[in-house]
C-alpha cells in the first residue's frame, strides 16, 4: 500500500502511516481493515496526483463537492419523478409496466438514480463513508447505462460525461476538507 505514495512522501511519512494503520486496525474485522486500506489508497492517489489538503485545487473541490452531490441528487430525482408520473398515468397494468421499465438499460438508469439520490442524501447529511461510495457507484452506472441507451436518454456524450465528472469531484475531495470534518472540529474551514 505504501508503494502508492510518492517516493519522497513515503520516505518522510512511511513509518508513521504504517504505525497508524496498524494501530487503527488492530483487532478489527476484515471489513474495517479493508475500509481503512481503501481510505489509505485513496489518500495515496490524491497525494500522487497533487491533491493534498493544502493544494489550491483541494480547496476548490471542498467548495464544489456539496454542489456536485446536490445537483446529482436533483438530476436523478427528476429522472425518478418523471418515471413515477409515467407509471401512475399509464393505463397499462402495474406489473406489466414495471416489467418493461426495469429491464435493460432503463432499469439500470432507474436503479442508479435511486442509488444516487439515497447516497447523496446520506453524504450531505454527514454520513460520508456510506453516502459517497453509493453516490459514485450510482453515478458511474448511470453514465454507463446512458451510453448504452444512446440518444433515447438525453445526450449520449454530455449526460455520461456530467455524471462521471460529478463522481470525480465527489471522490477527489480530501476527507479533511469536507463540511462534516469542519463541523466536527477535525479540520479547518476553506479560507
Amino acid at each position: 500500500m505504501l508503494r502508492l505514495y510518492p517516493a519522497a512522501y513515503r520516505r518522510a511519512h512511511g513509518g508513521e502511516i504504517t504505525a497508524t494503520y496498524r494501530e487503527m486496525t488492530a483487532g478489527e474485522p476484515l471489513s474495517a481493515r479493508l475500509q481503512e486500506g481503501a481510505g489509505l489508497a485513496a489518500h495515496a492517489m490524491r497525494m500522487r496526483i497533487g491533491l493534498g489538503s493544502a493544494a489550491p485545487v483541494s480547496q476548490v473541490l471542498a467548495a464544489a463537492y456539496p454542489f456536485a452531490l446536490a445537483v446529482s441528487a436533483a438530476a436523478c430525482g427528476l429522472h425518478l419523478l418523471r418515471w413515477y408520473v409515467s407509471l401512475v398515468s399509464s393505463p397499462t397494468p402495474l406489473g406489466v409496466q414495471l416489467g418493461v421499465d426495469l429491464s435493460g438499460a432503463w432499469g439500470v438508469l432507474l436503479v442508479s438514480s435511486l442509488i444516487v439520490c439515497a447516497g447523496a442524501a446520506s453524504a450531505l447529511s454527514g454520513r460520508w463513508r456510506v453516502g459517497v461510495p453509493c453516490t459514485v457507484a450510482g453515478l458511474l452506472s448511470f453514465a454507463a447505462a446512458a451510453v448504452v441507451s444512446g440518444p433515447a436518454f438525453g445526450d449520449p456524450v454530455v449526460t455520461p460525461a456530467a455524471m462521471a465528472l460529478a463522481a470525480v469531484v465527489v471522490l477527489a475531495c480530501p476527507p479533511d476538507r469536507r463540511l462534516e470534518s469542519i463541523a466536527a472540529g477535525r479540520a479547518r474551514p476553506v479560507p
